[in-house]
């Protein structure tokens, strides 16, 4: 039967060659694996990034700020019913509780039997309502306990007992569908998967990108069983992944941590609408509206052309049923330019109105050779919208030819010419060979990842 290759698989086997990039590299000339770093680094996370978005904004009403005058002094996981919202407390070996709406303590429904049972490490809790299982991580002996919700009480028969033998030593974070449950490990930068019914590991269904992402240090996971978003302690930041294909959901990502002063986030929990992300030195639950996204669609790719330059863009993530989309607006500027106040910058609006997918606009009558500075924005039935990073761009001068990354001859370095370049990695095609080394190899990666996106 003849091998079928699929651009998901494309991308998967590629992304396998990238996350060992991500840690070590080749020298062409010695073969010695030599750490990645610096300038080398952030040109692999260029193509991942560069469909990253904003979420969320903060709903700082909705914050949770008594943790430290209950004396729950070292929270790590959280979970809600939709009305109490529960902390683990790791120095204390007990879990929290809080009404929801108002953010007072709600003790009667602390768990104070986790120290008995032995769980004296509590990290992740998840619920399915009748059952609290939370992850404890010891020295040793790394597990999922579990708890009656009505009583406390202790159900060992419902414990994952899997951790210790999978690998999985550093449990954070943990969540299910009522089938699978997915644990956080701190070190890994992985999130183990496990069935909850045969008792044993669903290596299918764990989460491998986070190293290859940035995501090193997970603690808080929760999903809405299409994505799941991941806390990084380190990074101030959620990221997310699909949970179909366990890939990235980049537009998804909850940027906005560090400047909300969320900066060490632990545990994550949502109903859909807010999320709530515990910080642990802090000692408090930031909220965030998880449906108000910010409306800046982020540029994917700017394009030279001869006296042009030609933007790409996704539609952005929206208040579904609130917000409509009537179109977009275009703005440029001399890279140059001295004064680079509002008035001074060249203003196209509506340049669209409709569509879905990937978007494009040519922005013509530039000077080529000269560098421009370019924002995109959406409008809405709300009003215009914030203006997006800005990305830059050089129109090329009349007969000036195309990028040698343009493998299908676009005029742009897009996914296009990627699945191309993967297709002959490790070949000695000349046309891919960019460096003229004799083999496609990650040198000449570095060169395309350079000239992506132009």
């Amino acid at each position: 039967m003849p091998f079928v290759r699929s651009r998901k698989l494309e991308i998967g086997l590629f992304a396998s060659v990238l996350a060992v990039m991500s840690t070590s590299v080749i020298h062409p000339e010695t073969g010695n694996d030599l750490p990645v770093g610096g300038q080398e680094d952030a040109k692999l996370r260029s193509i991942q990034e560069i469909f990253g978005g904003e979420c969320c904004a903060r709903d700082a009403g909705k914050d949770i700020d008594g943790l430290a005058a209950a004396g729950n002094n070292d929270p790590e996981g959280i979970w809600s019913d939709g009305t109490t919202m529960w902390v683990a407390d790791k120095a204390d070996q007990k879990l929290y509780a809080y009404d929801l709406a108002s953010g007072a303590r709600a003790a009667d429904k602390d768990f104070d039997t986790l120290a008995a049972a032995g769980n004296r490490n509590p990290e992740g809790i998840w619920s399915d309502g009748a059952t609290m299982w939370v992850a404890d991580d010891p020295w040793f002996g790394e597990k999922v306990y579990a708890y009656d919700m009505s009583t406390g009480a202790r159900n060992a028969d419902k414990d994952i007992n899997l951790l210790e033998r999978n690998g999985n030593d550093n449990p954070e974070g943990i969540w299910s569908n009522d089938t699978t449950m997915w644990v956080a490990d701190y070190t890994d930068a992985r999130l183990y998967a496990y069935d909850m019914e045969l008792e044993v590991a669903d290596l299918g269904k764990d989460v491998s990108a986070l190293g290859f992402a940035g995501n090193n240090h997970p603690q808080g996971i929760w999903s809405d069983g299409k994505t799941m978003w991941v806390a990084d302690y380190a990074d101030a930041k959620i990221y997310a992944y699909n949970l179909t294909h366990y890939g990235r959901s980049p537009f998804l990502d909850v940027n906005s941590l560090n400047a909300a002063g969320n900066s060490h986030p632990v545990g994550i929990w949502s109903n859909g609408t807010t999320m709530w992300v515990a910080d642990d030195v802090d000692k408090k639950l930031y909220a965030y509206n998880l449906t108000l996204r910010t409306d800046a669609p982020a540029i994917l790719s700017v394009t030279a052309g001869t006296g042009s330059l030609t933007l790409s863009w996704r539609v952005p993530p929206i208040e579904t049923g609130t917000v409509v989309i009537t179109g977009y607006d275009v703005r440029y500027i001399r890279s140059d330019a001295p004064d680079k106040a509002e008035a001074s910058w060249t203003v196209l609006r509506y340049v669209r109105t409709t569509g879905s997918g990937t978007l494009y606009y040519e922005v013509t009558g530039l000077s080529g050779g000269a560098g421009y500075d370019l924002q995109l924005r959406a409008v809405t039935n709300r009003g215009p919208g914030s203006w997006s990073a800005v990305r830059n761009g050089t129109p090329l001068v009349q007969g000036q030819s195309q990028a040698s990354t343009d493998f299908n001859g676009d005029g742009r370095t897009d996914f296009v010419d990627f699945f191309l370049f993967a297709d002959a990695y490790g070949s000695t095609n000349p046309k891919f060979d960019l460096d003229g080394s004799g083999i496609v190899d990650f040198a000449d990666f570095f060169k395309f990842v350079d000239a992506f996106g132009t």
